[in-house]
């Protein structure tokens, strides 16, 4: 090629001067063989990556190819430079699939150089990243210090939690992931996070609660007859070497209890000690519901006329000895004198029910006072036949008589199960009748008519005891 310059010379006129280069062909002395590559080899979609390939003649057109599935696009065209390289950016889209793909170059070979080479992009699961704090919480739901060392896990991925309680669990696939915190001495726990590609999640705070649990509920004083009293206050209730106290309404709470099946155990001064066992869960507080206990002390000779020896109260038990209140002496074939171990408690007949046993009453007001009783119609049958039996006479008159006999044979039925804390329907009536005979002839005070004792504690103890002796 020849230039040429062309302007004023000095002394006027015009000057023109010349030169003249060689334009050679281009150089096909490249020796690289030929390579490729992609960087970064893995990655999410709607990611680019940059395609290397050696081994072409200079500035030659490449042709590049992708297969492997659709969403992974190279450019239209390439070329490569003075050194024989040709490089590429390459397009992975958001809907591209998961998986490998070979992105392939060819063109015109360089010396010593093939001319056709490829490269393996693998396109991930799109993830994201989760991060958060992990912080102690009572069983009262109130936030207390940052947890460290906990261990995070979500997505197939794991972290652990820094000094003051945060983490960050990269590369999690998006999507909703269930993120499960657990830490040494603490209960599991975790929730549902939803990850988007490419972005951190901030999930905020996971509350984990120490591995024990609490146990509420209410400390009741129960009768003999088994029904509900009022509140026990200051009761004890114990589980291992943990403890509480009932408040004035009989309700407590005892907190930090191990996890799993415990013995809950009440007591409290004069009373019975009493419990249950009770399955606590980590982080909750179970309500345990009534806890029921029993006075132990037995009533005090003076409660019972003097007729009975207390023994210790440990053993909540007395010792009723059937004696002679008018001057006669029970038969030899009697009660023994000196009777089992009972424990008495107190009726539930009220006095205006036994008023009504000097009434007379129709088969339709007895039936009432039967159900009353608790009596199984199999008792009230029994009674109402002994009644008649003990007043063959008079049945075909007024009827008084043997309905009195009836309500007092179904009256003594309730006091002695209710003395010997055994159910009505296990009572013997037969022997509940002859108890009754034999303890309003021989234990009836000679300055007490029948229904003031068939109404006293006296009388109660005595048909216990009778009973007692008469059944073991």
């Amino acid at each position: 090629y020849t230039l040429t310059a062309t302007g004023q010379a000095p002394g006027g006129g015009v000057a023109t001067t010349t030169a003249s280069f060689v334009v050679t062909a281009g150089s096909t002395s490249c020796t690289s063989p030929g390579r490729a590559s992609v960087s970064p080899s893995s990655l999410d979609p709607g990611k680019t990556a940059t395609f290397t390939a050696t081994g072409f003649a200079p500035r030659s057109s490449v042709v590049l190819i992708v297969s492997g599935g659709a969403g992974v696009i190279p450019p239209a065209s390439a070329s490569s430079d003075d050194n024989c390289t040709v490089t590429a950016t390459i397009q992975v889209t958001e809907t591209a699939l998961p998986g490998p793909y070979t992105v392939r170059a060819t063109g015109a070979p360089s010396s010593g150089g093939s001319g056709n080479t490829s490269a393996i992009l693998t396109v991930t699961a799109a993830s994201g990243s989760i991060s958060g704090f992990v912080l102690e919480e009572d069983l009262e739901r109130k936030v207390g210090g940052s947890v460290s060392g906990a261990t995070i896990t979500g997505g197939g991925q794991s972290a652990t939690s820094r000094s003051d309680g945060s983490f960050t669990l990269a590369n999690v696939p998006v999507g909703s992931v269930t993120v499960t915190v657990s830490a040494p001495g603490f209960a599991s726990g975790g929730t549902a996070v939803t990850v988007e590609g490419g972005k951190v999640t901030e999930a905020g705070l996971f509350m984990i609660v120490r591995n024990v649990g609490g146990i509420s509920g209410f400390v009741l004083e129960e009768d003999l007859d088994g029904k509900i009293g009022g509140p026990v206050s200051g009761a004890t209730i114990t589980v291992g070497g943990l403890s509480a106290t009932s408040g004035s309404d009989g309700s407590f709470t005892l907190a930090n209890v191990p996890v799993g099946s415990v013995t809950v155990t009440v007591s409290a001064p004069g009373f019975a000690s009493g419990g249950n066992a009770v399955t606590v869960e980590g982080g909750k507080v179970t309500e345990a519901g009534l806890f029921r206990i029993v006075r132990n002390a037995a009533p005090s000779p003076s409660d019972l006329g003097g007729v009975v020896a207390v023994q210790p109260p440990a053993c909540r038990l007395i010792r009723v000895g059937l004696q002679t209140q008018n001057g006669q002496q029970p038969p030899a074939q009697g009660p023994c004198p000196t009777c089992p171990p009972l424990c008495p408690g107190q009726s539930t007949i009220t006095d205006e029910e036994i008023d009504e046993t000097v009434m007379g009453l129709t088969l339709v007001s007895l039936l009432a006072i039967i159900e009353a009783f608790e009596i199984s119609p199999e008792g009230m049958r029994t009674c109402f036949e002994e009644g008649v039996r003990q007043n063959p006479g008079k049945w075909a008159d007024t009827h008084n008589d043997v309905s009195e006999w009836t309500v007092t044979c179904l009256g003594n039925v309730k006091a002695v199960a209710t003395t010997l804390e055994i159910t009505t329907a296990s009572i013997d009536v037969k022997k509940i009748a002859e108890c009754g005979a034999y303890v309003q002839k021989f234990g009836q005070p000679a300055d007490m008519n029948l229904s003031t004792f068939l109404k006293s504690v006296e009388y109660q103890v005595f048909m216990a005891a009778c009973y007692a002796a008469e059944t073991q």
